[in-house]
């Protein structure tokens, strides 16, 4: 069976003010290629096991569609979804898309789905605010299998099945 790891790099960590002895390992990206039409963007996404859903961020949504994303009704679009997290809440479009990945091995996975486009924010100034990365969320990572290997000697496997019966014993 051929290996189909997608590789993820880790983000070294950012010096920030911490008021109690808290370490930080960086943040977890997988690349793919993400087309929407016949545009194609290769996009970095944040690993987020928290997020309901895949979201292009408004920065890399500007970069794949252009002048489309400019067109986006963000208020009155049929496919419009408000998504709401630790930053507050944010008006998104969903849109089919294709996603692919490579594998450790080499091979391509593509994935067909909808995927949500971040809308602009501007702060009071005029000016925008800086963009969240593009997050790859529950919708994609449920389709596989999370594995988190610990420096320690053991695994942690995330799964979104419900757990059987005996392993509740």
């Amino acid at each position: 069976m051929p290996d189909v790891r997608v590789p993820v790099w880790v983000e070294p960590p950012r010096r920030r003010y911490q008021p109690l002895q808290m370490e930080s390992f960086g943040r977890v990206f997988a690349d793919a290629l993400v087309a929407v039409g016949s545009r194609e963007w290769f996009t970095r996404f944040l690993i987020d096991t928290g997020a309901d859903f895949t979201i292009l961020s408004a920065g890399d949504a500007e970069d794949l569609l252009v002048d489309d994303y400019l067109a986006i009704d963000f208020e009155h679009d049929p496919f419009r979804v408000v998504v709401g997290g630790i930053g507050g809440l944010m008006r998104c479009v969903a849109r089919e898309a294709d996603l692919a990945f490579r594998t450790e091995g080499g091979d391509a996975i593509d994935i067909r789905t909808p995927i949500l486009v971040a809308e602009r924010v501007y702060l009071p100034d005029g000016r925008r605010q800086a963009a969240p990365p593009s997050l790859l969320g529950r919708d994609i990572l449920g389709r596989g299998a999370l594995t988190l290997a610990w420096r320690l000697p053991a695994e942690l496997e995330l799964s979104n099945l419900p757990p059987t019966p005996s392993a509740l014993r």
